[in-house]
């Protein structure tokens, strides 16, 4: 939702995609959701039903928050939305190829020292969910402001 927010602000792809990059490094180092994930104790939950499930979860609702902005409440800027909330999303989408590509299937070790993603989520917990519950309503403020 942040990457749209800024696409609906800024309006101007060569900034608001770029910008919308740097916004995930910010919005993780707000403390926000997570799960326990620390390999060198063997204390993992990333490939746990459970978080499958949330990424899931997580995934179709990013899709369908892309299709309602994109196809119904503002068409004329669909495409820069998109980018945007892709953008947004880039930094995780690398921690999937580490996670499960080069870890699961190449016997990789994770170390998250090693990535500066990890490095910035200093308080991925479950009570980060308030945070994120919070952050999601203002971003729809600010959406449906754009809207009005």
């Amino acid at each position: 939702m942040t990457g749209a927010v800024i696409a609906l602000v800024v309006k101007e792809p060569t900034l608001a995609i770029p910008l919308s990059f740097v916004s995930h490094f910010v919005c993780d180092a707000i403390p926000h959701f997570g799960v326990k994930d620390d390999p060198a104790n063997g204390d993992s939950e990333v490939f746990s039903k459970k978080f499958n499930i949330i990424l899931i979860t997580d995934f179709l609702l990013a899709v369908s928050i892309m299709a309602l902005l994109g196809f119904y409440l503002f068409p004329e800027h669909k495409w820069v939305i998109w980018f945007s909330m892709i953008a947004a999303a880039i930094p995780d989408i690398t921690n999937v190829y580490h996670r499960i590509y080069l870890e699961r299937y190449k016997n990789v070790p994770y170390e998250p020292d090693k990535h500066f993603t990890s490095r910035i989520q200093w308080s991925s917990t479950y009570k980060g969910a308030y945070v994120e519950a919070a952050w999601f309503a203002l971003m729809a403020y600010i959406i449906f402001l754009n809207y009005s």
